[in-house]
């Protein structure tokens, strides 16, 4: 490495050609840094695609520093729109504007960790599907539904004791819950 006194001893024009060979090299860098994300994209995609219901569609957004190499991969199902559609006609447009997405890379915890408002998570869970079912929600269902939205059986499983004991929840028959 040159240091301080080295560059000053040096002609204007030599350390200017210097800096431009760095400028060149880090072009370069950058340039095969993006083809292996691309290529790191391509090769998810493919996968996901081949695993994948043809009626979901796959995006793949990419974050890469120096100490943080992540995707964020976004679900889209085509044919719930498409009947969404169907239902509400062709005069309106129809967004998806929370698509169903996994963070892969190292060290996401931070970005799926259980919502501090658990409880109130788990109470809406309950809420949502206890008129879907004669006897209220299915114990074992909302804990399905709150494990694809990021808490664990166990935490859910204790905020349900905590509505339970606050009275915002009750069975109405074992293993069924309705909110008060």
């Amino acid at each position: 490495m040159t240091n301080a006194n080295e560059t000053e001893e040096e002609e204007p024009l030599s350390t200017l050609k210097r800096a431009a060979d760095h400028v060149r090299t880090s072009a370069e860098h950058k340039q095969r840094a993006d083809e292996l994300i691309a290529s790191a994209e391509a090769s998810l995609r493919t996968e996901l695609e081949a695993a994948l219901p043809d009626h979901i569609s796959v995006d793949i957004e990419t974050t890469v520093g120096a100490d943080d190499q992540r995707f964020i991969v976004s679900l889209y199902d085509e044919a719930t729109t498409d009947i969404v559609a169907d239902v509400v006609g062709d005069d309106v447009d129809i967004g998806v504007p929370h698509p169903q997405q996994f963070i892969i890379g190292d060290d996401v915890s931070s970005e799926t960790s259980v919502p501090e408002e658990s409880g109130q998570t788990i109470r809406e869970i309950i809420a949502t599907m206890e008129d879907r079912h004669d006897d209220g929600a299915p114990v074992q269902q909302v804990l399905h539904r709150a494990r694809r939205l990021g808490i664990d059986t166990a935490t859910a499983e204790r905020e349900i004791d905590e509505l339970k004991q606050q009275g915002e929840v009750y069975e109405p028959e074992p293993d069924h819950l309705r909110t008060t």
